[in-house]
């Protein structure tokens, strides 16, 4: 079940990255840490 979560973060994340949301090839934490600190 946790496995099933995790992957389906990764999966998300993939999307993301493909899509150029993401930027600089940056970590998952590090990347969810600059979103919340815009917010």
């Amino acid at each position: 079940m946790i496995f099933d979560a995790i992957e389906t973060v990764n999966n998300s994340y993939e999307v993301l990255r493909s899509q150029k949301i993401l930027f600089n090839g940056k970590k998952l934490p590090v990347q969810l840490g600059e979103w919340y600190a815009k917010c």
